[in-house]
This record gives structure tokens, C-alpha cells and sequence, in this order.
């Protein structure tokens, strides 16, 4: 089967996990015999369609100016370059189904009369939210989507632009209009997806709340690539704690690290995560890290991913917005490292309290380190922990559950 994925951006340029994801899925599914095709935009001067095999998959880039928090919103409202490039590769590529994993700064139009199936994955709340988390930029609280007319989702774009405070509630109603379009366009493609995946029940419970149809709705947890042989941690009485993950302020790291300030000097945390992103924030980390345990080793190779994992005894996921899945939670497990995590959204099904981890509240500094400080206490309960976690779904277990949902719905009269 050919199969068509898009999404927003892709690797080497974007280190994520979604852009893993799909290229383990795809690597996968060509070894089972099938013909993934990629298919993103780059960030880039100019405007141009490249083409690569990269890995043996054959990849098209859009390249179309740099990449934005305005230009990938108008995109979503048409845009001419953007869909001739879409259309061009259906015609080239001739997939027999597309698998839509993100369509941020790319255009919609042009797959309101694809000819083939469409399947969508559920990453973040895109289709609900311009900012796709589901928390405000400006203030960090979560939120319940679109109200108002839109007017909450105006204010929340003209604050990522820099309008913020009395501005922004004053040129709320003349962006709402375009959140209210922007909208309006997505809708037009919901009837046109044969299958909406979603990684956790909350998320597919959350978009179904919002007017998603839930006949067509698919919880499929996704699958991860198998670690390498590894060393686990010398058993010396030290307690190490890792963050591996996005520095922004919605992962809820400052709330880790204020938390960890207080634990004792013998204990270990390690800050694994891009810091070139959002480097006022990362600023702000060093600045609030106080304790001499505390170590930023910046973004990792896969293989430095499972070697930290692996040299840790918890992983801990204090994420302030409703995650979707959590890929390094499953990576953790299946390294056999337990996981402290955000009593909500997705860490909520995924980590299993005091079964395989632990769960506090969002963003409670107190209540974090009174976990952690438990961990470091309590020997026996991170042994029991680690006994508590489960064998992870591997991705080749995950390719074979979409390849059942590609059949049915390619062969569907």
C-alpha cells in the first residue's frame, strides 16, 4: 500500500515526537512491505517543492518562507503555493490512503477532494485550538477551547504576536473573525476522514466533546522502536531524577526544578531538552536552579535518549497542558523507569499511581517534591514501582493495528 504523511515539519530540521513517530511508523511500514511517502513543510527563504530519499523514504518538502507563528496561521486560511505543492505530490505520489498527522502551516483546501481515504492522528488539539495545546499563552491556564465567539482563541494568537494585557482584549474583535474562518475551513474537512486516531482515551474524548464524530473515532496507543542493550544506575543509595523533553513553559520544567531545589544534596536531576527554542525560558531554568544536583545537558541523539533513561531510577513529566500521549513515558517504562507525572489529561491513563509511577498535581511545587522526597526515602517503594510496569506496545505491534484500519478502509465498498 501507498501511503501519503503529512505533517507540519520533519526531521533533521525538528526533533520532536511526532516527527519521530512518524518516521518510525514509516520505516516500519516499509519494511512490511508497503510505500510510505513523506510529505512536510521547511522553514526556509524562498519558495520551492524539494524532493529526497532519506533512510530509503521518499520525502517532499515544501519550502515557503520562514516558518512563523503568522505565516502558519494564515496558511490554514488558503494559500495558493501551498496547495499547488499538495497537489502536485497526490498527482505524483498516486497514495492509495493519506495519513494526516499535522496540518500546521500547510493547506486544507486541496484535501477536500482527495480521492483516497484520509486518516487522521490526534498529536495535540490543532483542530480544536490555533495554539493546538489547549492552554493560553498568556497566563498558562488551561482552557477549555473556542469561546466567546472566538474572542478567547483572538486574544490568544494577538499574545503570541506580542499584544498582550488591555491590547489584546481591545483587537480581540477584529482577529476573531479569522479564528472563526480558520475554523470553519477545518470543519469542512471533518466529514471527509475516514478514521481519527487518538493515542488516549482523554484525547479522543475531549475532540468528540467538541463535535468530532465518535463512530469514527480510534483509540490506538501508539507502539515505541525497542531500546538497545543498556546498563541500568549503580545501586549507591543516590536518587536520580531526569526531565527529557521540550523546554517551554507549558512542559512545566520551572515548576521541576523549583521543586527540586529543595531535595538534598545527594540527589540528581538531569535537564534533557533543546534549549535554542525558547532560550529566555531556558535562561530563566539555569537562573532558578539552585541546587548543585541539578545538570542541563541539552538536546540528545536517540541513543543519548535511552543511555540517560537507562543511567536514571525516575523519569518526571510535570507537563501544565493536557499531553496527548507522552512517547518518553512508554520509552521510560520499557527501560523499566518509573515516571512522576501531572495528575491530568493524558499522564492521568498513562502512568498508573503507585502501581508503575506516581501522579501529583499540576504545577503544585510542594507536592512534587514531597514525591520526589518519598522516592528518596522509600527505597522499597521505587523497587515496587519498577515490579508495577508493564511490557509497552513496540511500534511494529502499532503499524500492524493501522495496517488492519488501512485494509477496512480501502477496501470499504
Amino acid at each position: 500500500m501507498r501511503v501519503l504523511h503529512i505533517l507540519h515539519q520533519y526531521l533533521p530540521d525538528h526533533v520532536g515526537g511526532v516527527e519521530l513517530h512518524v518516521r518510525a511508523v514509516a520505516q516500519t511500514q516499509r519494511q512490511r512491505g508497503h510505500e510510505p511517502v513523506i510529505f512536510c513543510r521547511r522553514s526556509g527563504p524562498g519558495r520551492r517543492l524539494e524532493r529526497t530519499v532519506e533512510e530509503g523514504l521518499e520525502t517532499y518538502r515544501i519550502v515557503h518562507g520562514p516558518f512563523t507563528p503568522a505565516r502558519r496561521f494564515r496558511a490554514a486560511l488558503g494559500d495558493s503555493f501551498l496547495s499547488k505543492s499538495l497537489e502536485d505530490v497526490l498527482i505524483r505520489t498516486e497514495p492509495d490512503l493519506i495519513h494526516i498527522h499535522h496540518l500546521m502551516g500547510l493547506s486544507v483546501r486541496p484535501l477536500l477532494d482527495a480521492p483516497v481515504p484520509l486518516v487522521v492522528t490526534l498529536h495535540d488539539y490543532w483542530w480544536l485550538c490555533a495554539n493546538a495545546q489547549l492552554i493560553t499563552v498568556e497566563g498558562g491556564a488551561v482552557c477549555d477551547g473556542p469561546r466567546w465567539g472566538w474572542l478567547n482563541c483572538a486574544r490568544c494568537g494577538l499574545a503570541r504576536a506580542g499584544a498582550r494585557g488591555a491590547w489584546a482584549w481591545t483587537l480581540s474583535p477584529l482577529m476573531a473573525p479569522a479564528f472563526a474562518l480558520r475554523a470553519a475551513l477545518l470543519r469542512r474537512l471533518w466529514p471527509r476522514v475516514a478514521a481519527w486516531i487518538a493515542p488516549t482515551r482523554f484525547v479522543a474524548d475531549r475532540h468528540t466533546a467538541h463535535g468530532l464524530p465518535a463512530d469514527r473515532m480510534h483509540v490506538i496507543g501508539h507502539g515505541i522502536e525497542p531500546p538497545p542493550p543498556l546498563t541500568p544506575p549503580p545501586s549507591d543509595g543516590t536518587v536520580r531524577f531526569a526531565y527529557i523533553g521540550g523546554l517551554s513553559a507549558q512542559k512545566g520544567v520551572h515548576v521541576l526544578v523549583d521543586a527540586f531545589n529543595g531535595m538534598p544534596p545527594t540527589a540528581r536531576l538531569t535537564v534533557a531538552g533543546d534549549e535554542s527554542a525558547f532560550p529566555a525560558y531556558c535562561a530563566d531554568l539555569r537562573a532558578r536552579a539552585r541546587h548543585p544536583g541539578i545538570r542541563f545537558v541539552g538536546r540528545l541523539t536517540r541513543e543519548q535518549v535511552w543511555q540517560t533513561l537507562a543511567a536514571s531510577d525516575v523519569l518526571v513529566v510535570p507537563s501544565l497542558w493536557y499531553e496527548t500521549a507522552s512517547l518518553v513515558i512508554q520509552e521510560a517504562f520499557a527501560v523499566g523507569v518509573p515516571v512522576i507525572a501531572a495528575d491530568h489529561g493524558a499522564l492521568a491513563e498513562r502512568v498508573r499511581h503507585q502501581v508503575d509511577g506516581l501522579l501529583v498535581p499540576p504545577g503544585d511545587v510542594a507536592a512534587l517534591r514531597r514525591t520526589m522526597q518519598r522516592l528518596v526515602d522509600e527505597p522499597d517503594l521505587l523497587a515496587r514501582l519498577r515490579s508495577g510496569i508493564a511490557p509497552v506496545r513496540t511500534i511494529g505491534e502499532y503499524v500492524a493495528c493501522l495496517e488492519a484500519l488501512y485494509l477496512r478502509l480501502t477496501t470499504a465498498d
